[in-house]
């Protein structure tokens, strides 16, 4: 199976890294068009119950988060010159960059092509897009225009046709 993750943060990382370690055989790529150590924000906050779920899903990427991050189980309130401690909710913290930096290697250890090859634009009236195999159903990006569906499937559709009438 061909994946292509639009979007090189945390989400599109993880997917892909756990798309290509449940069946090797998947050509999963990345596309994002910033660079590697572009980040926007500054930290990630996980809950023991989403370390747990990345135990669950890939010990080795949970192994590498957990070396690298903080973690307290109180929260302190500041109100009004008093402190009010709340206990036993269980958070690590780290920074984005650094989670970045865990899922790219990651994803490059386990075969996951990484992409910088710029955005991908898409033609408003066939839905084609400067990828191959990658169709939009119209819109401002991308991501916004497959989430229109309807033109997307139309264009696949239009695509396949003509491939299967095409001489080979």
């Amino acid at each position: 199976m061909r994946i292509v993750s639009i979007g090189g943060g945390p989400a599109g990382l993880y997917f892909a890294l756990l798309m290509k370690k449940a069946d090797p055989a998947h050509e999963v790529t990345v596309v994002e068009r910033n660079r590697p150590d572009d980040t926007f924000g500054f930290g990630v906050v996980f809950s023991d119950a989403t370390l747990e779920g990345f135990a669950e899903a890939d010990p080795e990427t949970h192994a590498a988060i957990t070396r690298s991050f903080a973690h307290w189980d109180d929260i302190d309130i500041h109100y009004g010159g008093a402190v009010v401690t709340s206990t036993g909710h269980g958070f690590a913290g780290m920074a984005r960059q650094r989670l970045l930096d865990i899922l790219q290697r990651r994803c490059a250890d386990l075969g996951v092509k990484l992409g910088r090859d710029g955005a991908l634009e898409a033609d408003p009236k066939t839905g084609a897009t400067n990828r191959a195999g990658v169709f939009a159903g119209g819109g401002a990006s991308v991501v916004h225009a497959m989430a229109a569906g309807k033109r997307a499937a139309l264009a696949m559709d239009a695509y396949l046709v003509e491939r299967k009438t095409s001489p080979a």
